[in-house]
């Protein structure tokens, strides 16, 4: 065998050494693309599920969205003020989520077990005042989102939710 056959034969190991090297470099950076949408779905569900607790919890504004439940014009100033924070946190929560999904980056069972809470926030009575005061103040995209979903959630939703008869 010739000096310029082992080289021919090395050449040839040699470039199957860095295609399987780069076969190996695409196996190992999808999976690690897998395990970070994995770990972003887990915070994500995380973020979403605390804050429901959170509220679920917090007896004070279960209370403030019993007493808004014919619009923000019944409660004070303060109470206002504070049910706008809530609702404003709340729908940068779904927002953020929202463009998440949209992106790609949320697994459809994360995206469709956020739609029940977030339906219920947009259905509730006193949204239809911090939406039309501050809906502006959020992204055409995600508005056009959110009027979609309220216009296709029936508008006793929040009604069937706490056990009332639809009006």
């Amino acid at each position: 065998m010739s000096l310029e056959s082992i080289y021919f034969i090395a050449g040839i190991i040699t470039g199957l050494g860095v295609i399987i090297s780069l076969i190996f470099v695409g196996v190992q950076l999808r999976e690690q693309v897998r395990e970070s949408r994995l770990a972003a779905n887990f915070l994500a569900s995380t973020e979403v599920r605390k804050e429901l607790i959170r509220r679920a919890d917090d007896e004070w504004y279960l209370e403030l969205r019993e007493k808004a439940s014919t619009g923000l014009s019944v409660l004070t100033p303060v109470e206002t003020s504070r049910f706008v924070l809530h609702s404003g946190a709340t729908m940068r929560l779904f927002e953020a989520l929202y463009y998440q999904n949209r992106d790609g980056r949320l697994d459809d069972w994360l995206w469709s077990s956020v739609q029940l809470p977030f339906r219920q926030t947009i259905s509730h009575p006193a949204f239809d005042d911090y939406w039309r005061t501050l809906g502006q103040n959020y992204t055409q995209d995600f508005r056009d989102h959110v009027a979609e979903i309220r216009g296709a959630a029936p508008k006793s939703l929040y009604d069937e939710i706490n056990g009332r008869e639809a009006q």
